[in-house]
C-alpha cells in the first residue's frame, strides 16, 4: 500500500509538543513520517513569545495558555483539504506531556476545540497531578509513558490517573519504562537541574467544569485561581513544591519509545 501522505483521502496527522525547553528536535517525528505514514507538524509556544525555557519558573508561560496553542493547531491542520480533521493525534514530552493529557478533557476540547477533538494522546512523562473534578473526558484513547525511576514527573500519580478513568470506562493505560528517569528520550546524560521546580511532593490540584482551580495545602488553606492562573502556581509552588530534578537521556528507553509512539498512533488513527 503506497504511504497515506500519497492518498488523496486523507492524511494521518500528529501534532507533536515541544517540551520545557524549546529543542523540538526529536527522532519520533521523522520515524512517523517513514514507519507510520503520519504527516507530523512539531510545534512549540515558547520562541514567540520570546521564551527560551520554563523548568525554572513554569508560571511564564502557563499550561492553560500551551492548551489554547494545541487547539489552534488542530484547526489549523484540520482546515487543510489533504488532512482528515477526525484523524489527528497529539504528544508531548514533559510540560508538553501535560498539554497532550489535559487536552483529552471533554471541558477543555468543547471549549477550545471550536467542534474538534484530538483523535489520540500519548503523554511522555507528564505531571499528573492536576485532575478535572468531573472525570469528563473524550471517547480518545490515550497512552501515557512515565519513567520508573522519574524524580521531576513520578510514575505514581500517572498510574493513579489512569486506574480511575479506567474504572469510568475510558481507553486510558500507562507504560512504565523500568530503570529510567527524566527526559529519556534526549541526548542530555545524569543531570541534576538544580534550578528545575519539582513538584513531586505536591498533591491534586482540581479543576472544575468551568476551568477554575484549586489546591489544598496541608494546612488546610485553599489556593484559587480567583487571580488567575499565573498567581495561582506562584502561591502553589510556593506551597509544596521544591528544586532539583534529575534528567538522564537513555538510548534503549528512547527506542522503545519510538516502537510505542508508532505502534500507538498507527493503531489509534
Amino acid at each position: 500500500m503506497s504511504p497515506v501522505t500519497r492518498l488523496a483521502i486523507t492524511i494521518l496527522t500528529l501534532a507533536v509538543l515541544a517540551a520545557c525547553a524549546s529543542d523540538p528536535r526529536k527522532a519520533e517525528p521523522r520515524a512517523l513520517n517513514d514507519q507510520a505514514h503520519a504527516e507530523r507538524i512539531v510545534f512549540q509556544s515558547y520562541t514567540t513569545r520570546g521564551i527560551t525555557a520554563t523548568n525554572s519558573d513554569q508560571s511564564r508561560l502557563p499550561k492553560e495558555a500551551r492548551l489554547v496553542d494545541a487547539f489552534r493547531a488542530l484547526q489549523v491542520l484540520a482546515r487543510r483539504p489533504d488532512i482528515d480533521g477526525q484523524r489527528i493525534g497529539i504528544t508531548g514530552y514533559s510540560f508538553g506531556g501535560i498539554v497532550a493529557l489535559q487536552s483529552s478533557s471533554l471541558d477543555v476540547a468543547t471549549a477550545l476545540g471550536d467542534g474538534l477533538q484530538f483523535a489520540a494522546h500519548m503523554p511522555v512523562y507528564p505531571q499528573c497531578i492536576a485532575w478535572y473534578e468531573d472525570l469528563r473526558y473524550t471517547n480518545a484513547p490515550v497512552h501515557i509513558v512515565s519513567g520508573e525511576l522519574d524524580d521531576y514527573t513520578p510514575a505514581a500519580p500517572c498510574e493513579r490517573y489512569t486506574r480511575e478513568l479506567r474504572e469510568h470506562g475510558y481507553d486510558v493505560r500507562i507504560s512504565v519504562y523500568p530503570g529510567v528517569e527524566h527526559g529519556f528520550v534526549g541526548n542530555i546524560h545524569d543531570q541534576y537541574c538544580a534550578d528545575c521546580v519539582n513538584m513531586s511532593q505536591c498533591g491534586r490540584i482540581l479543576i472544575d467544569e468551568d476551568g477554575n482551580g484549586r489546591y489544598v495545602r496541608a494546612d488546610g488553606s485553599v489556593i484559587t485561581t480567583g487571580n488567575g492562573w499565573s498567581e495561582f502556581y506562584r502561591k502553589f509552588f510556593a506551597a509544596c513544591a521544591t528544586r532539583g530534578a534529575t534528567v538522564d537521556g537513555d538510548p534503549d528507553a528512547r527506542d522503545r519509545l519510538l516502537h510505542d509512539t508508532v505502534a500507538f498512533f498507527h493503531a489509534s488513527l
